[in-house]
């Protein structure tokens, strides 16, 4: 590939892969990288990228990919629910504060239990807060099946924890 194919095919891609990461992960500097990365990786690619019947989805695709990896390391990085026990610390009795800890442990090796792609809606909808819509297109399957996903791991998160607790 050339430096006019890849302007031709690639290059008036990058507004429509830019907002599409920028939902996902929720932060200007993350988008611009992963949309960068797509770029590198295509250009890397040659030849084989302008012989695609669809370089389009192709690309949406790797953006999708690159920014569910991002979060994933992301949150990895996160203190996030470990946060809300150190916050209410002040205010909080040492006993009642480790009764949270323990609670917000339990919560999370529950929904590690709970299948990839339930704990990948659960993630979009609870912590990025996208539109059920939003996570439809972000995954590529319908609309009914991220409401059964969400609605199956909230029910399933709710009947361990009364189990356990």
């Amino acid at each position: 590939m050339d430096v006019k194919d890849f302007q031709r095919l690639f290059l008036p891609l990058r507004h429509k892969l830019y907002r599409f990461a920028l939902k996902f992960v929720q932060d200007q500097m993350a988008a611009e990288d992963i949309v960068q990365e797509v770029f590198l990786r295509v250009w890397n690619k040659g030849q084989e990228m302008v012989e695609l019947d669809h370089p389009e989805a192709y690309c949406m695709t790797m953006t999708r990919n690159l920014s569910l990896n991002y979060l994933k390391a992301k949150s990895r990085q996160n203190v996030g629910l470990d946060s809300v026990g150190q916050q209410a610390g002040t205010h909080v009795a040492a006993d009642r504060m480790m009764e949270i800890n323990e609670r917000i442990v339990e919560l999370k090796a529950h929904i590690r239990t709970l299948s990839e792609r339930q704990q990948l809606v659960l993630h979009l909808r609870e912590v990025e807060e996208l539109t059920y819509d939003e996570i439809s297109t972000a995954l590529d399957i319908s609309l009914a099946m991220v409401k059964s996903e969400l609605f199956r791991a909230r029910q399933n998160l709710k009947k361990k924890m009364e189990r356990h607790g």
